[in-house]
């Protein structure tokens, strides 16, 4: 798995990080502004910083070059399968 995790540069992911950082700072001064009381901004916030951390994760994991879509059968009994099997 080690080597799925150089997808992406270095000053790119700086770069990400750094906006991300941005967006979760600019959050916070909003809800400053607009009176939101401590607790409930200290939450938001804690899953905003979560969710960026997740999105580098995926940053990192994932290759700058999205993969092929896989076109759709055509015709026949497999076009109404569902992609994933509903549960019972």
């Amino acid at each position: 798995m080690g080597e799925a995790l150089i997808a992406m540069s270095p000053e790119a992911l700086q770069e990400r990080s750094e906006r991300l950082a941005s967006l979760v700072d600019g959050l916070g001064a909003a809800l400053r502004r607009c009176g939101v009381a401590d607790d409930a901004a200290s939450r938001l916030l804690e899953n905003a910083s979560t969710a960026v951390l997740d999105a580098l994760t995926l940053d990192l994991m994932l290759p700058d070059d999205p993969p092929a879509p896989v076109p759709a059968p055509v015709g026949g009994s497999e076009a109404a399968k569902p992609a994933v099997p509903f549960a019972a």
